[in-house]
C-alpha cells in the first residue's frame, strides 16, 4: 500500500509538467525601441554686439576714402550756345553766355582752324606724358587738396601763416575758394589719363570752367587786387552788353560795343573760317598758339622702348609716390604739434634747409623776455647810478677799512646782472 501511495504522489508531482494539454505561457510582446534621449534645449546664439567705431577709426576711414583714386569723370556733351551769324549778334550772345557762366561759348566762338590747332596741342601732350606719371601728379594734387581741407585751422594756428608773402587775412578769405577750384579740377577731364586722351574742350569749359568762374569773386576780394575785382565785375556786366554794326562787308566789320558804366568802343572784326572774331585776336593768335606749343614741347616725349627714359620715368614715379606720402602724413596730422613737425620735415626734405619759422610758442617766449627786460633795464640803468658814487668814494677814501665791506656788498650787484639776462637763453633755440 505504501508503494501505491508513493507512486500516486510521484504522478501528482510529474503530471503538470509533462501533460500535452497544458498551454505554454504566451511569449512576451516585443518591446518598442527606446526613444533617443532628448537633447537639452539649445540656447539661442547670443547676438554679437557691434562695436561702435571710435572717433580715431572714423577719421582714419574718412581719410582713406578721401585719398582713394576717383573714377574718371563722365563727359557730357555741352549744349550749343552761339547760333548768331552776324558780328553784333555774336558779341551780345557771347557776352550773355559768359555772364551766365556758360563758358562753352568761348570754344564755339573760335574758328574751326583755331580749334584744330588747340586739339593738336592736346594730342601732342597726350603722346608725351606717361600715363603713370600723370596719375602720380594728379594723386599728389588730390592729397594736397585733402590737406588743405583738413588742416585749415592748424595752418592758421601755425607761425608759418604769419611769415608768407600773402597776408594772413587774404589767405583766410581765399582758402575755401581755392579748395573749391581744386575739387573742380579733380572732378574734371584733366584728372585721369583716359579722359585726357579724349579731351573735350567745350564740355570742360561748360562744367569745370563754370565751377572755377563761380569762385572768382571771392578770390578777387581775397587778393585785394583792384584790377582783378574790376574784371570780375566786368563779367557780370556782360549780360547787358549792347552791340551794333557801324560798317563792314562780307569779311570785315566795325562793331560798336556798349557796356553799362563804360564808354562805348568800336572794335574791328574779321571773318575767319565762317566765324566773326576781333581782328586783334586774329593778329595775336599765332603768338599765343606758338607759346602753347613751346610749353608742351618742354615735356620729354614718352618712349617705353627707351631703357634710359624708362629709368627716368620710374624714378619720377618713385619721387611722386614719396611726395604723396609726405603730403598725406601732413593731411592726417591730428594735433598742432603733429602738423608743425610734419611741415618742418617736408620743408627740410624738399628745400634742404631748416624751416625759416620758429616753432609754435617760440615767438611768445620771445615776447615775454621783452616784458621782463624792462625791469632788467631799470636795474641796469640804476647800476651806473650806484657805480658813480663808487668812483667818487674810491679816490679819497681808499684807506678807510669800512670801504671794502661796502665794495663787497656792491660787488654783489654784478652777480644780479649775470643772473638776469634771460634774453640770450630765449633766443638760443633760433640759432
Amino acid at each position: 500500500m505504501r508503494y501505491v501511495y508513493l507512486s500516486l504522489a510521484m504522478v501528482a508531482i510529474l503530471l503538470p509538467g509533462c501533460g500535452s494539454n497544458t498551454p505554454s505561457p504566451a511569449p512576451e510582446p516585443p518591446k518598442p525601441p527606446a526613444a533617443p534621449p532628448t537633447p537639452p534645449p539649445q540656447q539661442a546664439p547670443k547676438a554679437e554686439v557691434k562695436k561702435e567705431p571710435t572717433e580715431q577709426e572714423k577719421r582714419d576711414a574718412y581719410l582713406r576714402e578721401q585719398f582713394k583714386r576717383r573714377p574718371p569723370v563722365e563727359v557730357v556733351k555741352a549744349e550749343t550756345v552761339l547760333t548768331a551769324t552776324e558780328p553784333e549778334q555774336v558779341v551780345e550772345q557771347l557776352g550773355k553766355a559768359i555772364s551766365d557762366h556758360k563758358l562753352q561759348a568761348v570754344w564755339e566762338f573760335l574758328p574751326p582752324k583755331y580749334q584744330t590747332e588747340v586739339m593738336d596741342i592736346v594730342a601732342d601732350l597726350n603722346k608725351r606724358v606717361d600715363p603713370g606719371v600723370w596719375t602720380g601728379i594728379t594723386t599728389v594734387f588730390q592729397t594736397g587738396v585733402v590737406a588743405l581741407k583738413e588742416q585749415k585751422e592748424r595752418f592758421f594756428n601755425n607761425p608759418i601763416s604769419e611769415h608768407l608773402p600773402i597776408s594772413k587775412e587774404s589767405l583766410q578769405k581765399g582758402w575755401d575758394p581755392a579748395v573749391a577750384i581744386g575739387e573742380a579740377l579733380l572732378d574734371s577731364q584733366l584728372y585721369a589719363p583716359e579722359t585726357l586722351k579724349t579731351f573735350d574742350p567745350a564740355a570742360f569749359l561748360a562744367t569745370t570752367g563754370a565751377k572755377i568762374i563761380d569762385q572768382l569773386p571771392a578770390l578777387a576780394e581775397a587778393s585785394g587786387n583792384s584790377e582783378l575785382i574790376d574784371n570780375v565785375k566786368l563779367i557780370d556786366s556782360l549780360k547787358t552788353v549792347k552791340a551794333s554794326k557801324v560798317s563792314g562787308d562780307e569779311n570785315t566789320a566795325v562793331v560798336k560795343i556798349e557796356l553799362e558804366g563804360k564808354d562805348p568802343i568800336d572794335v574791328d572784326f574779321v571773318k575767319v573760317d565762317g566765324k566773326w572774331i576781333p581782328k586783334m585776336l586774329e593778329e595775336q593768335w599765332p603768338t599765343l598758339i606758338q607759346s602753347l606749343k613751346d610749353a608742351v614741347a618742354m615735356v620729354p616725349a614718352y618712349d617705353a622702348s627707351n631703357p634710359d627714359q624708362k629709368k627716368q620715368i620710374d624714378k619720377l614715379k618713385g619721387t611722386l609716390a614719396l611726395a604723396n606720402l609726405g603730403v598725406g602724413t601732413l593731411a592726417a596730422a591730428q594735433t598742432d604739434k603733429d602738423f608743425d613737425d610734419r611741415i618742418r620735415f617736408l620743408w627740410k626734405t624738399v628745400v634742404q634747409t631748416d624751416f625759416p619759422v620758429p616753432p609754435p610758442g617760440q615767438e611768445k617766449k620771445e615776447e615775454t623776455p621783452t616784458a621782463d627786460a624792462k625791469p632788467a633795464e631799470e636795474t641796469k640803468s640804476e647800476e651806473p647810478k650806484a657805480e658813480e658814487p663808487k668812483k667818487e668814494e674810491s679816490k679819497p677814501e681808499e684807506a678807510k677799512p669800512e670801504e671794502p665791506k661796502k665794495e663787497e656788498s656792491k660787488t654783489e650787484e654784478p652777480k644780479v646782472e649775470e643772473a638776469k639776462p634771460a634774453e640770450p637763453s630765449a633766443t638760443a633755440p633760433q640759432n
